[in-house]
């Protein structure tokens, strides 16, 4: 059992720090030591986000109307999880509250929404206190 900032230093001896950190999501604008764990979990958990979102762009079935909902449902729900700190549960569930959830669409309209959208438009309910 070796603190992080140790076993960083240890595996980078004969690599690329930089390269190491982004591999890993290691944020590289936190500190390793154990006396900044809220910030570096913070940042850390920033990375993961982005990354599942990333992978979520680019991955599954693209030719039926519930899965590309359920997509675009899952994006807007990591951000909520970013702008609010809720569970992803809880955010995820707020999204199938929404509006634009009980919209129908057709697959080319889901094709070209853009997520940021959708999660205006949810924050926007959120804030008037129609879902919660």
């Amino acid at each position: 059992d070796m603190p992080l900032s140790e076993w960083v230093k240890e595996e980078t001896k004969n690599t690329d720090r930089e390269k190491f950190l982004k591999d890993h999501l290691i944020p590289t604008d936190a500190s390793l030591e154990e006396t900044d764990v809220a910030d570096f979990f913070n940042k850390r958990e920033n990375l993961l986000i982005d990354k599942l979102m990333e992978y979520l762009a680019t991955s599954g079935d693209t030719n039926s109307i519930g899965s590309m909902k359920t997509q675009i449902a899952t994006k807007v729900a990591m951000m909520l999880m970013k702008e609010y700190g809720w569970r992803y549960e809880k955010c995820f569930s707020i999204v199938g509250m929404s509006n634009w959830f009980h919209q129908k669409q057709s697959i080319d309209e889901l094709k070209n929404t853009d997520p940021q959208v959708v999660f205006e438009a949810v924050r926007t309910q959120i804030e008037k206190n129609e879902i919660n």
